[in-house]
């Protein structure tokens, strides 16, 4: 089974089709889950078959960065 994460951006969107297309079943995760939260990954996790990890998250609010540093730099 393979976890994509950022499944609803634009990266995420087309990963994901080309996967479903492949006949692959994904778990999907996006907002709801803060990836720099290790707490909140291990709960999205607890339970499932995960065997692969597709990150396709971003920080994509290019014109905020120098406002947000700390958002646009957090892991």
């Amino acid at each position: 089974m393979i976890w994509l994460i950022g499944s609803r951006g634009m990266l995420g969107q087309e990963i994901a089709g080309l996967l479903k297309n492949e006949g692959l079943t994904l778990y999907e995760s996006d907002r709801e889950t803060d990836i720099t939260d290790p707490d909140a990954l291990r709960a999205f996790a607890e339970g499932k078959d995960i065997r692969w990890i597709l990150n396709c998250s971003a920080y994509t609010a290019v014109e905020k960065a120098e406002e947000e540093r700390d958002l646009a730099y957090r892991e």
